[in-house]
């Protein structure tokens, strides 16, 4: 049976966790926060950064450096418990391919990502916090070195990497208005989305191998699928209070609705994982195989939530 939906207040309390960044910003207003705004050469943004489209595809891009830290930890779980070995090494190469390219982009920029590259100090300084720490943690993969030595390395780098999220919105929110910031609530939140479910196959990989101490990873996973459910229902239904607007339009919506069924065909049995900290190949591989299947769908939303006739 799937995870049985969160009442009102707790799923309020989930998504509200999520958008905090977000709704302190978009609640208090543009004008507020823009007066808080450093104003000193070292602290502001470059003037081609004041677009409004390039603050949000750079935001894009940090976001999905956070779902890209997620899907390296899940491929080398995957291939450390020799689950589809080949298929889960191309994951990884080519999540690791596309990391390093946007990661240097972020900071030295790239025209061909519409990134420019960052002038801001506090913004540079949690970069190089993620470079450090990605580092580490690639030393350790290359090193082929054991799981409980990766696991605390990969959740550094996981915090780095939502720590320039955050960070890149703290200093772009206050330039981009009530309709960008919105918007860019709703993508950021649809592009954590699917960082989470990576973070199932992650957490469901490990119980499966029983690398992690205790229940750690069951703990987690039962933390982290009452979040993703109910973000995802808060994503078709709306939640005002934490600024996640219903959709639109019909092909929105009709997008959600279509990851929402193909997370149901997984989710009675990543609730059993969950319950029964156990679980064996064929398990796996099916989470996965649904994982990758709802993917597409929460980047097919995100594309139409970026159109201009869906900005507010």
């Amino acid at each position: 049976m799937a995870v049985a939906p969160p009442d009102r207040s707790a799923l309020q309390g989930a998504v509200l966790a999520a958008a905090l960044g977000w709704a302190s910003v978009w609640v208090q207003g543009v004008q507020a926060q823009t007066l808080k705004a450093p104003r000193d050469t070292a602290m502001s943004l470059p003037a081609e950064v004041e677009d409004l489209r390039a603050q949000m595809t750079e935001l894009d891009h940090a976001a999905r450096l956070r779902m890209l830290v997620a899907r390296m930890g899940a491929a080398q779980c995957l291939i450390s418990s020799n689950l589809d070995r080949a298929a889960n090494q191309a994951r990884y190469s080519a999540a690791r391919e596309e990391f390093l390219r946007v990661h240097t982009a972020l900071h030295d920029g790239d025209l061909t990502l519409d990134i420019r590259a960052e002038r801001n100090a506090r913004v540079l300084s949690v970069w190089h916090q993620l470079d450090s720490a990605w580092s580490k943690l690639e030393a350790a993969y290359r090193g082929k070195a054991n799981p409980q030595t990766i696991l605390p390395l990969h959740q550094n780098a996981a915090q780095a990497a939502n720590d320039l999220v955050a960070e890149m919105r703290a200093v772009r929110a206050p330039h981009m208005g009530p309709s960008g910031m919105q918007t860019a609530l709703m993508v950021d939140l649809y592009q954590r989305q699917v960082m989470l479910a990576q973070a199932i196959i992650h957490q469901t990989c490990l119980i499966y191998a029983q690398t992690t101490p205790d229940d750690a990873a069951q703990k987690t996973l039962k933390e982290t699928l009452p979040v993703f459910e109910g973000s995802l229902q808060a994503f078709i239904s709306g939640m005002p209070s934490a600024g996640v607007a219903p959709p639109r339009d019909a092909s929105l919506r009709g997008t959600l609705m279509d990851a929402a069924r193909v997370w149901q065909d997984v989710a009675p049995l990543a609730t059993r994982i969950a319950n029964d900290n156990s679980a064996n190949r064929s398990d796996i591989l099916k989470i996965l195989s649904g994982t990758e299947t709802f993917m597409p769908f929460m980047a097919e939303a995100a594309s139409l939530l970026r159109a201009p006739s869906q900005q507010l």
